[in-house]
Parts: structure tokens; C-alpha cells; sequence
């Protein structure tokens, strides 16, 4: 009794942070245990991930796509990126499953070298606006590569239609890229399922807290420490999510 007492303010209500392990397990359950335990790991925003140099913005959103799909084990989709707003994806029938066994050292020492016919292309969109903030590009990268995901899961996710893009921004945590998708993220009115405009331009269907618990949840499943997180993570948004943290083990011993 007098340990709830001291419990902290719940990051998420019950049912929102249900939905999100709802998903996890239909996510790891869709595309392999070991897809997750052997290729997906976190990915910091740090040099050592995305150690390209880059000249202009158009530079910048091919070199950050070409990392992020070696890490997804993903880099023979044939991808191609353009500046615009955010369109729905025309997914090729012949997009491949993810491969497993690229090692993160070799993607992120490896030179990014993809040629693609742009008729045969994938078309992921970006704004301008993201070249002041390579985390809200990488944000929006995943939310279309979630989409792309999910297109290609053999069983549809426990979500209704309206869901799907929550469905899509939650594979971009847990495939490794919640700290970029909570740091681009922002308070709005509403919880799971509302949706809004950053400053950079990213349209985010998860608020800050909800992006916080999404990252929680990859990282209590990889067994990843604080120490290894919050470093990476806006000041402001360090707090929420040791809280997040906190509220997982609570119901996990509940």
C-alpha cells in the first residue's frame, strides 16, 4: 500500500500504454525474434551513427536514409528521397523482406552508395525546413519506412484504420529510433491517436510522452541502461522519461 503512495504521475493511462505493447508484440511477432534481438539496436544521434558530411540539405536526407536502412538491414529497398510535403507511400510489389546480420561498425564506416532508377524508386519525402534538425529528418525518414513495414507485415497490426499512422511512428522507436522520434516530438492536445506540426516541419502523431514510453519499451526489451539513453535525449525530457521507465516496472510487477 504505502509503495503506491510514493509511485510517481503515470507517464501514460493504462489503455494508451496497452495499445503500445499491443503493438510491440505484434511488431516483433510480424517480422522475427530475431530480426530484433540480432539486427535492430539503438541509435544514438551521434557521429559515430551518422558520420557523413554533408554540403546541402538534399545531401543530408539521402546520406541520413542510406544509414538508417543498413542499420534496418533494409538498404536493398529502392529508396529515393525528395523535398516535399509528406505524401502516401506507392509501395513496388517486389519490396524484400528485412535481412538480418548487417553489423552497425561496418553501416556506419561504409561509404553510402546506392544507385536506383527513378521510375523503380520508392519516393520518402522531406521538409527543408528539417536542415536545422537531422533528428526530426530522421523522425520523418522512419515514420515512412514504418509505413513501408507495415505494408509488408503478413497479419494487419491490432489497430483500427485511423491508428495505422500511430502503427508507423511506433515501429520508428522501436526499430531503434525513439530518441530522434522524442526529441523531434512535441506536446500537443490529446493522447495516442492526436497529431500535430513541429516547428521543423514533422507532422507527429505521438506527443513527447507517448514517444517517451515508446522508447522506454524498446529499451527495457533489449535491456538498454538510463546511462546509455538519457545523454542523447533533450534536457527537458530526461525526467519523463526515467519516469516512463519507472512506470513499466511498477505494472510489470503488478
Amino acid at each position: 500500500m504505502f509503495d503506491r503512495l510514493f509511485r510517481p504521475t503515470p507517464v501514460l493511462d493504462h489503455d494508451s500504454l496497452a495499445f503500445m505493447r499491443a503493438i510491440q508484440r505484434w511488431a516483433q511477432d510480424s517480422f522475427g525474434g530475431d530480426y530484433f534481438e540480432r539486427q535492430i539496436r539503438l541509435v544514438p544521434p551521434t557521429n559515430h551513427y551518422f558520420p557523413d558530411r554533408i554540403g546541402n540539405v538534399e545531401e543530408m536526407a539521402e546520406r541520413l536514409l542510406r544509414r538508417m536502412q543498413g542499420y534496418l538491414g533494409i538498404d536493398h529497398w529502392p529508396l529515393r528521397v525528395a523535398a516535399q510535403a509528406v505524401q502516401p507511400l506507392r509501395l513496388p510489389g517486389g519490396l524484400g523482406a528485412p535481412r538480418i546480420g548487417t553489423d552497425a561498425a561496418t553501416v556506419a564506416a561504409a561509404a553510402p552508395a546506392v544507385e536506383v532508377a527513378v521510375e523503380d524508386a520508392i519516393l520518402l519525402h522531406y521538409n527543408r525546413l528539417q536542415a536545422s534538425d537531422p533528428q526530426a529528418m530522421i523522425a520523418t525518414h522512419g515514420q515512412q519506412l514504418g509505413a513501408c513495414l507495415l505494408a509488408l507485415a503478413p497479419s494487419p497490426p491490432p489497430a483500427s484504420a485511423q491508428q495505422l499512422p500511430l502503427v508507423a511512428e511506433l515501429l520508428v522507436a522501436y526499430t531503434g529510433f525513439g530518441i530522434q522520434l522524442a526529441n523531434s516530438a512535441f506536446k500537443f492536445a490529446g493522447g495516442c491517436g492526436g497529431g500535430g506540426c513541429s516547428a521543423a516541419g514533422r507532422t507527429a502523431y505521438l506527443n513527447q510522452d507517448e514517444a517517451l514510453m515508446a522508447l522506454a519499451l524498446f529499451c527495457a526489451s533489449k535491456q538498454i541502461a538510463p546511462g546509455q539513453v538519457t545523454p542523447h535525449l533533450n534536457k527537458h525530457l530526461r525526467g519523463v522519461y526515467k519516469r516512463a521507465l519507472r512506470q513499466l516496472q511498477d505494472a510489470d510487477r503488478d
